[in-house]
């Protein structure tokens, strides 16, 4: 694909989604979404930490994208790494944390998911997009799986906000940070709101997640010694020992993480397609 830059926008409603071989559930996702925004931004590859046989998606995805974008008269565009993503959070801070303008709002959506909107709901977005940072909200999300149907969260990290500069992830991918180093979703107390995520495709992340937490500890366990590990339940960053299985030193917590934050960039190309 040719390089094509980001349009040079502001104020703009921008809808990013996280992708890897998602044609099962793709195509009511992106219809469920498209009426509502202004620019669409999908992220493409897989991670490595969990098997895959190409970094890139090879199913219909994007194909599936491509479609429904016409009919609805418009451009997606595509964030494509040149190779894997080291893992969730390097591959939302390096794609559209990077790429969308700074001012823009972001809607945030799984490919398997697909959104419900309720009477006043973009209106209330819109209304918000006026008022400036900080400010955005979180969305309930109803969890569909094999055994509980009806599983309802509501609250969680912020899904719809404004793209500030220097906003970031830090420790996970639900942990968004401003350069005053404040918890952004939880400092600023962000409004729920009644837009409904509905997440048909959560059975399939269960093998995902098991393959993920034993990787991460491999990492514990098989550390070089220069590599920075965060706590998970208190945050908590520290320098591992090599061949040491660790417990955090502050509250005493193994469920670890590899701390992935850098200052280097990796490289993407954006394309349209």
């Amino acid at each position: 694909m040719v390089n094509s830059p980001l349009p040079d926008s502001r104020e703009k409603l921008w809808a990013v989604w996280i992708l890897y071989n998602e044609e099962q559930f793709i195509e009511s996702s992106v219809r469920s979404i498209i009426d509502h925004v202004d620019e669409l931004l999908f992220v493409d590859g897989a991670y490595e930490n969990f098997p895959h046989d190409n970094f890139l998606s090879t199913d219909k995805t994007f194909e599936i994208i491509k479609r429904v974008c016409a009919e609805k008269g418009k451009t997606p565009h595509i964030i494509i790494p040149e190779k894997p993503w080291k893992d969730e959070m390097q591959k939302r801070n390096l794609s559209y944390m990077k790429y969308v303008p700074d001012y823009d709002w972001m809607l945030l959506i799984d490919g398997d998911m697909q959104a419900v909107w309720l009477t006043g709901i973009e209106d209330e977005i819109r209304h918000a997009m006026t008022i400036g940072y900080p400010n955005g909200f979180t969305v309930s999300v109803h969890y569909y799986n094999q055994n509980s149907p009806h599983v309802i969260v509501k609250g969680g990290p912020p899904r719809i906000f404004m793209k500030y500069p220097d906003l970031h992830y830090e420790f996970n991918h639900y942990s968004l940070f401003d350069s005053k180093g404040c918890n952004f979703g939880k400092e600023y107390n962000f409004k729920p709101l009644e837009l409904i995520y509905i997440e048909k495709g959560q059975y399939r992340n269960l093998e995902r997640r098991q393959t993920v937490r034993e990787y991460q500890c491999r990492k514990c366990e098989q550390s070089s010694g220069d590599e920075h590990l965060c706590c998970a339940a208190c945050k908590h960053r520290f320098i591992v020992d090599q061949g040491e299985l660790l417990k955090c030193p502050k509250c005493g917590s193994n469920d670890l993480v590899v701390d992935t934050i850098s200052g280097q960039s990796f490289p993407t190309l954006v394309a349209r397609l």
